[in-house]
């Protein structure tokens, strides 16, 4: 049994966890540091019984936000179980609040603060060497000493830290999410965040180290790559080198990567032109696009520039762009987080994530929350409740917004009816809309449901109906059943959209693909198992295979469009086509019952 275990409990089983793997790779004693991943999720009996098994004299947890209430739980009834086994915490939710933890938790032993790797390896070595070791380690506090020094003992050269990516730990993570670091630190200071806490200097592993370590996780059965970088692009010209040898990887892989859009400019734009369409995607925090709320949050961003920036990135359309807002910082009334949200959707953003304000321990504005009239949660994730500037109630109403945010936008199950709901202004404003679906949801009591896709297509459009009377319902009707054959390959169209039959339909269709040219290849086999012919009342696709997104151009007329789910479009859809007919089969269209 290894005499010592490293164990996490991640958010999801997707998840990997990075820090436990850093640690074990450092300390020459390697093959006595067993590393132990559970999620969450897991049952707590489960994870203290296969604990107590692993017959540990160490046990180290890595301490997050969504992780920290059920260490203390489970670390406790371990020590309870037998006592002479040894509690160590680290990360960041135990890193700035080392005094009371140890006041409130009698089982806990030791603390590692910040990066770990320079005190956990000196503490182990201490382990094996003489158990009643004196020696002082920067970084490592016991709950059996009343000194709580600043701590500085990190490594200045990231490249002397030997690299996580193991065998061992990539047969860990079969399918999941790899997390990877290419530096440390971060340039900006934002208040909110745990980053503004390091040394401002930003660190970076070499180039060389980088790529060597890619490559021996691309051996791997992983999908994606995700930097954990708090602003990646910080170097332009590491930037252009890493992006650049991703991009030319011959593996199917994806790279997520956290940028900075005021740090984009038109060589940046120029390069990423040339990325391959689903190889990267980018997260960018705009929080906020009110000047007065950024500069209170040590955010001195340049809101035109940010969103003119964020606008040519999604222009380029072979990047997925994610965007985040966040609610609840100083001088940010429900007035001012409207006029946000609005200027955030009408980008068109892959995805956009509403995130509520965490008053982390450590940070600037946790400090300022008399400053601001903070109320938040005394527990993890210290959420915001309300403050001078929100009340509770305005805060409640985004979060069911945030949550419909998902259901809807970020699902890209809707995407023509909601940007044919934008384009004609049918809503005042994008905020709105999801304010009176929102609404909808409650009076319906639909609220605490869970829905299957149908449903929601269905609730969709009881709910558009009801607000958009002035619009022809069975156009409506036929943008969403047009944006389920997009997204939904079963085929099983839902009852309640309008549907138009024609018994010939399938063999018009199957004869009008053969004699098309992009089709040639293509056997009538597989026409019949990967394609779906559609009748639809209106015209809402053109002539060039193009959706119509102004109302005033949408005209009754019966017509045939194909969907093809063989293959995607890059927004993850699947692609369609108007049906090129020859007269006598559109005549049987127009006539058709």
């Amino acid at each position: 049994m290894a005499t010592i275990s490293l164990v996490s409990l991640n958010s999801k089983y997707i998840h990997s966890s990075l820090a436990p793997w850093y640690l074990k790779s450092q300390s020459e004693f390697s093959n006595d540091i067993n590393v132990i991943e559970y999620t969450i999720n897991d049952k707590l009996d489960n994870i203290i019984e296969d604990l107590y098994f692993k017959n540990s004299k160490y046990l180290f947890f890595s301490c997050y936000i969504w992780n920290i209430d059920l260490i203390i739980k489970i670390s406790k009834d371990i020590k309870k179980i037998n006592k002479n086994i040894v509690i160590v915490l680290g990360g960041p939710e135990v890193s700035y609040d080392i005094e009371r933890i140890f006041r409130e938790n009698n089982h806990i032993d030791f603390i590692i603060k910040g990066e770990g790797e320079v005190p956990f390896v000196k503490f182990v070595k201490n382990i094996f060497k003489s158990e009643k070791s004196k020696e002082k380690i920067s970084g490592l506090y016991s709950r059996y000493s009343s000194e709580f020094e600043e701590y500085s003992d990190i490594y200045e050269n990231l490249d002397e830290i030997i690299s996580p990516y193991t065998n061992e730990m990539l047969n860990s993570c079969n399918n999941k999410i790899i997390y990877f670091e290419s530096s440390r630190g971060c340039p900006f200071r934002c208040s909110y965040c745990l980053s503004s806490l390091q040394n401002s200097k930003v660190r970076f592993f070499s180039l060389k180290r980088v790529k060597e370590d890619i490559i021996r996780i691309l051996d791997s059965n992983v999908n994606q790559i995700k930097f954990v970088d708090r602003t990646f692009n910080c170097n332009k010209k590491r930037f252009f080198d890493i992006l650049e040898f991703v991009n030319e990887l011959e593996r199917d892989i994806n790279f997520h990567f956290e940028i900075s859009a005021n740090l984009i400019d038109d060589e940046v734009i120029e390069f990423l032109k040339f990325i391959k369409p689903g190889r990267i995607q980018f997260e960018i925090g705009i929080q906020s696009t009110n000047k007065d709320v950024l500069n209170a949050v040590d955010r001195n961003s340049l809101v035109e520039n940010l969103l003119s920036n964020i606008e040519k990135l999604i222009n380029l359309k072979n990047i997925h762009i994610h965007v985040d807002l966040i609610t609840g910082l100083p001088y940010e009334d429900l007035k001012s987080f409207k006029n946000s949200f609005n200027d955030v959707y009408k980008l068109n953003a892959n995805k956009i994530q509403l995130g509520f304000l965490k008053l982390l321990k450590g940070t600037k504005i946790r400090k300022e929350y008399k400053q601001y009239g903070y109320r938040f949660k005394d527990y993890p994730p210290y959420e915001i409740l309300f403050n001078d500037f929100i009340s509770y109630k305005e805060i409640t109403e985004l979060k069911n917004i945030e949550v419909l945010i998902d259901k809807y936008y970020n699902s890209k199950k809707f995407i023509y009816i909601l940007e044919f709901i934008k384009e004609n202004n049918l809503f005042k404003s994008p905020y709105e809309l999801y304010k009176y679906l929102s609404k909808y949801y409650m009076d319906m009591g639909y609220k605490n449901i869970q829905m299957s896709l149908n449903q929601r297509y269905k609730i969709f459009f009881e709910f558009l109906k009801k607000y958009l009377s002035k619009v022809n319902c069975k156009i409506l009707s036929d943008i969403l059943k047009f944006d389920f054959l997009t997204s939904d390959n079963t085929k099983n169209i839902p009852s309640y959209f309008d549907r138009v039959y024609l018994k010939e339909l399938r063999s018009i269709g199957i004869k009008s693909l053969k004699n098309d040219l992009n089709y040639l290849k293509i056997s009538e086999n597989d026409i019949k198992k990967g394609f779906h012919f559609e009748l639809f009342e209106y015209e809402i696709v053109d002539d060039f295979g193009d959706f119509i997104f102004d109302i005033s151009n949408i005209i009754k007329g019966r017509n045939a469009i194909v969907f093809d789910y063989t293959k995607k479009s890059n927004i993850n859809n699947y692609k369609f086509d108007k049906l090129k007919l020859s007269y006598e089969s559109m005549e049987k269209i127009k006539n058709g019952k």
